[in-house]
């Protein structure tokens, strides 16, 4: 019986451990995504002024330039996404 309840606690004891650390990875995964959406906010408003001065201050290229920099790269992490959640075939 008491090998049992050591068992138990065992099981208890490394669940609980692993709870703590998925918790903590979704706290940090939270946080990059964060301030990787700053990042990006930042590269996209950056790219608009510089797209803005070289068209000699033209809203619609500049806009037109930095949407389409913005789709491309949306399409490319989804594309990486996708690659990295494909499932290999199991013949």
């Amino acid at each position: 019986m008491e090998y049992f309840q050591t068992l138990l606690l065992y099981g208890q004891k490394l669940l609980t451990k692993r709870l703590q650390t998925g918790i903590q990875a979704y706290i940090f995964l939270k946080i990059g995504l964060f301030f990787f959406a700053f990042g990006s906010v930042g590269f996209l408003g950056a790219l608009f002024v510089f797209l803005h001065k070289i068209s000699g201050g033209d809203f619609l290229l500049s806009s037109l330039g930095t949407g389409g920099a913005s789709f491309f790269l949306s399409i490319l992490f989804l594309w990486l996404a996708a690659s990295f959640l494909k499932i290999k075939d199991r013949s």
